[in-house]
């Protein structure tokens, strides 16, 4: 997969983790753990972009604290929004956390 799709997964996500933060009210915390960390995830997917790829790790983080909330006993407030998040996680620390193996251009064209 290249850098630009990648980019594009990520920001998309993170857009859709800014809004499922609107869908429940039931837990003021994951209220604002949805929404901070979506619009985290989709300003560093929107800068990944442009073969931006050292800064994928930002989005492999968020996206492992993201599968870490799901599974705090606290902040627990539906089925629905556990598996969102969890598996919004995982694919966003997967897109994130591939961008690091991937050499840029500029990299390779000094070798």
């Amino acid at each position: 997969m290249n850098k630009q799709s990648s980019g594009w997964i990520i920001t998309i996500l993170g857009i859709w983790v800014l809004i499922s933060a609107f869908l429940q009210f039931q837990s003021n915390a994951y209220f604002w753990i949805d929404l901070l960390d979506g619009a985290v995830i989709a300003i560093v997917g929107f800068a990944t972009i442009p073969n931006n790829a050292t800064i994928g790790w930002i989005s492999g983080i968020i996206g492992l604290w993201l599968m870490v909330a799901s599974f705090i006993g606290g902040l627990h407030i539906g089925s629905g929004l556990y598996w969102n998040n969890l598996l919004s996680g995982i694919v966003i620390a997967i897109m994130g956390l591939s961008e690091l193996g991937q050499a840029s251009p500029q990299a390779q064209t000094a070798t």
